[in-house]
């Protein structure tokens, strides 16, 4: 049964009732009904209209939840559309940053072990740069960025601007005209310094990026069907 014809049927029976029951208490009979309306018209008038105003407030009810069932569902499926675009990003992009943040620790300790002139001449800084720059760069993080947290956003830009200032710093190593050999011991620690902080950022940005993923999960899970 439809709720129209629901209460048009309590409606009906809530009439009936106050035709034959209360002239039967009152002594009446059955066939008084029309008798019963005349005298009590103002009661009858008075309970239909509370009944009107029940059921006009029902159906305002079910109207709110019928709108409130639509919009969960509109907010459930736009999550569910950026978190797909998080759950591309992160796979395997999530898992290479952290491989690159090893990659970057490990490099900062090898050269640590090198004299100043053998890392005039090591290649492997420029290399490694290059590569986390290009995949910091990638499309997966350019179609993703509008949905960014604001540390994510903040360390990722922090992380391609250490990546070309440590750049910088190598290159100077590298191409720079030292008159001493404190000059190069100088520049050479300025690099490495460099090279520490973008494994720093890379950390951040890790932490960022795994908060984020799990901030779309847990939202896409928690919006009620």
């Amino acid at each position: 049964m439809t709720p129209a014809k629901g209460a048009f049927a309590s409606f009906a029976i809530l009439f009936t009732a106050m035709a034959i029951i209360p002239p039967a208490m009152l002594g009446g009979t059955e066939g008084q009904i029309w008798a019963f309306v005349e005298k009590y018209q103002t009661l009858i008038a008075g309970v239909l209209a509370v009944a009107a105003a029940w059921g006009t407030v029902r159906q305002m009810q079910r109207s709110d939840l019928k709108s409130d069932l639509r919009h969960q569902d509109l907010i459930y499926l736009a999550l569910r559309a950026d978190r797909l675009r998080v759950m591309r990003l992160m796979t395997p992009h999530g898992s290479l940053v952290d491989d690159y943040l090893i990659s970057c620790r490990e490099l900062l300790d090898r050269l640590r072990m090198i004299s100043s002139d053998d890392l005039r001449t090591d290649y492997r800084a420029r290399e490694f740069l290059d590569d986390v720059q290009a995949l910091l760069v990638r499309k997966e993080f350019a179609e993703a960025k509008d949905l960014f947290s604001p540390e994510v956003t903040f360390y990722h830009e922090q992380s391609l601007n250490q990546i070309s200032e440590t750049k910088s710093y190598f290159a100077f190593v590298r191409d720079g005209n030292f008159n001493t050999p404190t000059a190069v011991e100088r520049a050479c620690s300025t690099a490495l310094q460099a090279l520490e902080y973008l494994c720093s950022h890379l950390d951040d940005l890790k932490q960022a990026l795994r908060t984020m993923e799990r901030e779309y999960i847990t939202a896409t899970i928690s919006v009620p069907r």
